[in-house]
């Protein structure tokens, strides 16, 4: 369910001084001086640290509601060394009669019986999710209302920024993501699965 990308990476310049000193003993000659530049790479490097193998699981009869928020699991724990801070954000990845694994785009809940659309309002069955929660070594910022129930986005959005490093050169943060599913009297009886893929993004 999660994923990290890595982005481009960041430039450090180290300058060494190469100095020659004369000997005591031999006739007195000016320092020879010259300099040398060593250029290091060193590239933004993000990983998930705990909690992003968690798997929400709910039965309910039809014409039911439940949510996930009851459970107990880790947060999502992320660790960026990026000086710029980094964002997560959030895709629907569900399995479907072709991506048993799952595919980028996909926000229903599938079964072989029929599917249950991403959504937070109407009489149909629907399911949605959140970020319930946030923390961070330095700010952070729950983005677009998604600290709401909200539709399951169809293409890569932000959920979740975490901003730059104040002094350790790293930031971790954590993230609790919860979802809620109402099935409505008319809904096929059956197993449904879905996915939400979370990707980390370097700021730039």
């Amino acid at each position: 369910m999660k994923n990290i990308k890595y982005i481009p990476t960041t430039l450090l310049t180290l300058s060494t001084i190469v100095s020659g000193a004369a000997l005591a003993s031999a006739p007195a000659l000016a320092a020879n001086t010259g300099s040398k530049t060593a250029v290091v790479n060193v590239s933004p490097a993000c990983s998930f640290t705990a909690g992003d193998g968690y798997t929400a699981n709910l039965s309910l009869a039809a014409g039911a509601s439940a949510t996930t928020e009851s459970d107990t699991k880790a947060d999502i724990e992320v660790t960026c060394n990026s000086l710029a801070g980094f964002s997560v954000q959030a895709v629907g990845f569900s399995p479907d009669a072709t991506h048993a694994d799952g595919e980028d785009g996909n926000t229903s809940l599938y079964s072989t019986v029929g599917v249950i659309p991403t959504g937070t309002t109407g009489t149909g069955s629907r399911w949605a999710f959140k970020v319930t929660s946030a923390t961070s070594t330095t700010s952070y910022n729950i983005l677009y209302g998604y600290n709401d129930y909200s539709d399951v986005p169809n293409i890569p959005t932000g959920v979740v920024s975490y901003g730059a490093p104040t002094s350790s050169g790293y930031v971790t943060g954590t993230l609790r993501t919860d979802y809620q599913v109402y099935v409505s009297s008319d809904q096929a009886s059956g197993a449904y699965s879905g996915k939400v893929k979370y990707i980390v993004v370097i700021n730039t």
